[in-house]
């Protein structure tokens, strides 16, 4: 009797006994403890009227496309939706998405090509203070603010201190 199949799909038994395909296990990503399924981010921005393909890092949700489209909104749709912060999203326009012989999207280059937008973003010039601006969502902040009083809370604490910890070491 088989109890299960290693095949790497993510399912959820229907109540007729059936099993609904929902996504792949190496279609996830987790900004900073907050677990993302890309496939659903695909689904979300379809909705909306714009034909996304998702990838990202442990760091970054990286959304590739060939038209045009608002950028401002469809960051505001994604923070709003699911609660990560604007410097945690990079949208690329590319002339036309890599497909495998197959004709299916290949995923496995976009999130090469993540992983290499992630790098280029984190070797850009460091500061502290620049730093803070980024992930409070600040244009500017004085020397004399603290964490608090430019609005800091527990998740922008967590994203600032993981961020600084990959830049200076062990804090």
């Amino acid at each position: 009797v088989i109890t299960e199949l290693h095949t790497g799909d993510l399912a959820v038994r229907k109540p007729n006994g059936y099993f609904k395909i929902v996504g792949r296990l190496s279609r996830f990503i987790k900004l900073y403890g907050l677990r993302i399924n890309l496939d659903d981010v695909e689904v979300f921005l379809s909705s909306m009227g714009n034909k996304f393909y998702c990838s990202g890092t442990d760091d970054l949700l990286v959304l590739f496309h060939v038209d045009a489209v608002d950028e401002d909104r469809i960051v505001s749709a994604i923070t709003s939706k699911y609660k990560i912060r604007n410097s945690q999203i990079k949208l690329r326009r590319l002339p036309e998405i890599p497909l495998m012989p197959s004709g299916k999207v290949d995923y496995a280059r976009l999130r090469k090509d993540s992983q290499s937008i992630q790098t280029g973003e984190m070797d850009k010039a460091f500061s502290v203070k620049g730093a803070f601006c980024e992930f409070l969502d600040k244009s500017d902040i004085s020397d004399s603010d603290t964490f608090s009083s430019v609005g800091g809370d527990s998740l922008s604490y967590l994203n600032m201190s993981i961020f600084l910890e990959r830049k200076l070491g062990f804090l």
